[in-house]
């Protein structure tokens, strides 16, 4: 993200789940995505799967509250097309980014200052 017209960049990073399958995930793949939540780091949709339009909305939001331009969005292509689809209608630029969450789990309890061995 960038201020209109200067150089400095900024970065912004959210994971989702959705809140019917939360316990159930940290359980099955023992991680932490409570504390992640608690930490507001990770934001919950309503019900049983991801909606994409609750993302979408957390971006505009985003950039009404910050006054910053999104320069791109990194996103996991599993399941994104329509997603995809949307954020560029609202002019969004989006970047494909593999993500795997045993490596992004690490970086999540170092910001949450949590000793990774500890988390499970």
């Amino acid at each position: 993200m960038m201020k209109p017209g200067a150089d400095k960049k900024y970065i912004s990073q959210m994971y989702w789940l959705p809140s019917d399958v939360l316990h159930d995930r940290v359980k099955i793949d023992k991680i932490r995505y409570d504390l992640w939540h608690e930490g507001g780091l990770l934001r919950l949709c309503a019900g049983n799967c991801i909606n994409y339009s609750d993302i979408t909305s957390w971006f505009i939001d985003m950039v009404k509250v910050t006054g910053l331009n999104v320069a791109w969005v990194y996103y996991d292509s599993y399941s994104a097309k329509y997603w995809v689809q949307e954020m560029t209608a609202e002019g969004f630029r989006m970047e494909r980014c593999i993500q795997a969450y045993k490596q992004t789990e690490t970086e999540i309890l170092c910001l949450l200052k949590i000793n990774p061995q500890n988390s499970a």
